[in-house]
């Protein structure tokens, strides 16, 4: 599939008829009747949809990404069309069955006429297996090296102010290196297997590969039933956005990945009522010598904890700590200017994330992919979160989500608490348990210092108002003293003596345990 337009017109020639500015000597010709009263954004989106294919896909990475565009041109391209021509049924069908033999012809009897997907990596029919329906999906050759190289001198001709950021050449080898993420599909399959066994149960289901139906260029597995996030979202459900950002920290928290094609069509609410993604094609591991830090950072900037958290994400792209960065960070984050968002009440952790991306952004222009999709993927859950909020309340569903993450983080080290060294080990990356606790604590101790032990508006009786209170202060005193006391026996029971070695860690597994029933109720 050629980057330029079927009808053999260059992109400079469709950038300039939707009312671009572009690289050229003689005078800007007048936009088309059509786009004449649209924004520079919307006349961007439309270039890039009538140009299809790698244009379009570039607009697609551009979705959410805060520290290169404005939130006009955010708005616009989360709703871009990418319309990729499929693969025909009948080479399909060749595939299957020149990749699977007996098995494939059968898969072929049942192949419906229309693809559940096409892009520009893949390409997915639904058929059935065993009497259940399966999606099977088939990975296209590789964009060439020479139709990128073609992309990247059409795109570059543009010359709008609002977009040059995008098109700086940073930019464009991180997008070549996203677009490369799904040249390999046996990656694609191990990353499905991995996480198929998977022990914790999580709020975000993976597909599950069939084996004996997958191939070097096929894969297969069972089809979800269920409505798509798009509808739920724009019927205002904020329980799904909810659970969305919910399963975007059990990603990075537990998982130790982030979706690099988050897509709220692919994302359906299933029968069982957790969330289940139809595809994962482009999941992008974090590196297990960041992964700590990346926790870090996160529940840093949940629990407003700035300093810390600037030093953890210049750590995470720098690879160390840098003093002078960390100066020159502290400045940007201190000159920005916020970004307006008419009528939208921003959650404060998620505008938090996008001070810092676009802090970090203008002092180091090459970062690792995956922390660039944490952030777009968390902004994209802050601005769902905003649009989907009741009337009358401050939405933060990301800040909420870190109680339940927290809880299944615990759960799943739980049973490495027998070991002494896994347990110590485990103690130096718990930052999300660490801070958390530290935020409980320091809330407790202000409200003490304030007489003020509930800021909530209680409506009932003085007495009753009197006990909610209680509970609350009971509540927080018991978290902290039951982190206290894990902290302890994790920091220094490995060194206690043998007869002393088995209560310690017997305790530690004790005060895990109420933990575990303390966060299970807040939940």
């Amino acid at each position: 599939m050629e980057a330029r337009l079927a009808s053999g017109q260059s992109p400079g020639a469709v950038f300039q008829r939707t009312g671009l500015r572009v690289r050229r000597l003689w005078p800007h010709p007048r936009a088309a009747r059509r786009v004449r009263d649209l924004s520079t954004a919307a006349r961007f989106r439309t270039a890039l949809e009538e140009l299809g294919g790698l244009y379009a896909t570039f607009g697609q990475f551009l979705a959410w990404r805060a520290d290169l565009l404005r939130p006009d041109y955010l708005a616009v391209l989360r709703r871009i069309r990418v319309e990729i021509p499929p693969v025909p049924r009948a080479d399909f069908v060749r595939a299957l069955c020149d990749g699977l033999g007996l098995a494939g012809e059968r898969l072929a009897a049942g192949l419906e006429d229309g693809p559940l997907w096409s892009t520009l990596g893949r390409c997915a029919y639904r058929s059935t297996w065993a009497g259940q329906a399966v999606v099977v999906q088939l990975s296209r050759p590789p964009v060439g090296k020479g139709e990128y190289r073609r992309f990247e001198r059409g795109v570059r001709t543009l010359r709008e102010p609002g977009i040059a950021g995008a098109l700086a050449p940073g930019v464009l080898r991180q997008f070549e290196m996203w677009l490369r993420i799904t040249d390999s599909t046996s990656r694609e399959r191990s990353y499905l297997e991995t996480l198929a066994g998977f022990p914790q149960r999580v709020v975000l289901k993976y597909p599950r590969p069939i084996p004996e139906l997958c191939t070097t260029n096929v894969l297969c597995w069972p089809w979800v039933d269920g409505e798509p996030l798009s509808r739920q979202v724009g019927s205002g459900s904020a329980e799904t956005v909810r659970m969305l950002a919910e399963g975007m920290l059990e990603q990075t928290c537990l998982i130790s990945v982030v979706d690099a094609d988050l897509d709220l069509e692919s994302i359906v609410l299933a029968k069982d009522g957790q969330l289940a993604l139809r595809r994962a094609n482009r999941l992008v591991a974090i590196p297990a010598a960041m992964a700590r830090t990346l926790l870090k950072y996160i529940s840093s900037v949940l629990t407003g904890n700035s300093p810390y958290a600037n030093r953890q994400l210049v750590r995470l792209v720098m690879g160390y700590v840098s003093s002078p960065v960390e100066s020159r960070l502290f400045d940007e984050l201190s000159n920005l200017e916020p970004e307006l968002k008419i009528n939208l009440r921003f959650p404060p952790s998620v505008g938090a994330f996008e001070s810092n991306w676009r802090a970090i952004a203008r002092i180091a222009h090459n970062r690792p992919l995956y922390l660039d999709v944490l952030h777009r993927n968390l902004i994209s859950v802050g601005y769902l979160d905003a649009e989907t909020a009741p009337a009358g309340e401050s939405p933060d569903l990301v800040a909420e989500a870190q109680w339940p993450v927290l809880g299944k983080l615990l759960r799943a080290r739980l049973g490495e608490l027998t070991t002494r060294e896994v347990a110590s080990q485990w103690l130096l990356g718990s930052g999300l348990l660490f801070l958390e606790s530290l935020r409980q604590s320091v809330r407790l101790a202000d409200s003490v210092r304030d007489n003020d032990l509930a800021l909530t508006f209680a409506s009932g009786s003085p007495e009753e108002a009197s006990r909610q209170n209680g509970e609350t202060v009971h509540s927080r005193f018991l978290v902290a003293i039951l982190v206290l006391i894990f902290l302890v026996c994790l920091r220094w029971g490995p060194k206690a003596p043998p007869p002393w070695s088995g209560v310690v860690t017997a305790l530690a597994a004790a005060a895990a345990v109420g933990l575990l029933w303390k966060l299970a109720r807040i939940a």
